[in-house]
């Protein structure tokens, strides 16, 4: 009766003998990790935990087998390769006054995890923000008042990395700046000296709302950047002042959060 509670909870409940192999897992796990119970057994759970998180999960189960109960959060990857974040906790077993393994409870924490990501990364965009505009009330310089821009959106950790183009009244390139990209931006740069434009950037031009880019590959074909930070989404808008278009901005953020729309509406500032 007690294998028919603890296979009906939705928390998954293992168990690894001393050298970290799985030697009972509840099915449930199939709904979490996309393995079933038998896929596991006999493996070592270390096989399954994120790289960098490895070190840290390898302290908490050394602290186990020492005789401790733990708590901790990692990650976890799934067969598609996913990454799910998980909290654990587990107690050491023993046998004879000796600690012969453990057994523990994963809880999958992924959703908590990524609202926390959000709240952290809006934050941090803010803080970007307003240090813009600070720069932008005391910066005359065009050239340095983009490039300034550009740093404070990376260099805050808002964005991976942010470019800005300006141009003149006929399109034409007039500067670039960029931060965060380095010689990966040198194809964009040719690109706009050449009167051409990437395809979010064409898109821009035309409307005024934020473009998104959820998958770059399969969507800018035309873009240098595409395959180079395939992993990541993109937004891009015009710049906009007294009515008239100056040029273009763009940002790599995660792309799970380039559709969110309080991202969009706080790049629009």
């Amino acid at each position: 009766k007690y294998r028919e509670l603890v296979e009906n909870v939705n928390d998954v409940i293992y168990a690894v003998d001393e050298s970290g192999v799985t030697t009972y897992i509840s099915p449930i796990v199939e709904s979490v990790l996309g393995y079933s119970a038998s896929d596991l057994v006999g493996r070592s759970f270390a096989e399954f935990v994120h790289p960098d998180d490895l070190q840290y999960a390898s302290e908490g189960f050394l602290n186990v087998l020492s005789g401790n109960s733990t708590t901790g959060e990692y990650r976890l990857l799934t067969k598609s390769g996913e990454i799910r974040w998980m909290r654990t906790s587990n107690r050491p077993m023993f046998k004879e006054n000796r600690v012969i393994g453990a057994t523990g409870v994963l809880t999958d924490i992924t959703e908590r995890k990524r609202a926390e990501e959000r709240i952290e990364h809006l934050n941090t965009v803010l803080r970007a923000i307003r240090n813009v505009n600070q720069l932008i009330a005391g910066e005359k310089d065009s050239k340095r008042l983009i490039k300034g821009a550009c740093n404070e959106l990376v260099e805050t950790r808002g964005y991976f990395n942010a470019w800005i183009a300006m141009l003149d009244e006929s399109g034409r390139l007039v500067t670039t700046a960029e931060a965060g990209m380095g010689k990966d931006f040198k194809p964009i740069v040719e690109m706009l000296k050449r009167g051409e434009l990437p395809d979010c950037g064409r898109r821009a031009l035309k409307q005024s709302g934020v473009i998104i880019i959820e998958d770059p590959p399969s969507t800018c074909v035309d873009c240098p950047l595409a395959q180079k930070f395939s992993d990541r989404g993109t937004m891009t808008v015009r710049l906009e002042y007294g009515g008239k278009v100056h040029g273009l901005m763009s940002v790599s953020i995660p792309r799970d959060l380039a559709a969110d729309e309080e991202e969009q509406t706080l790049f629009r500032e």
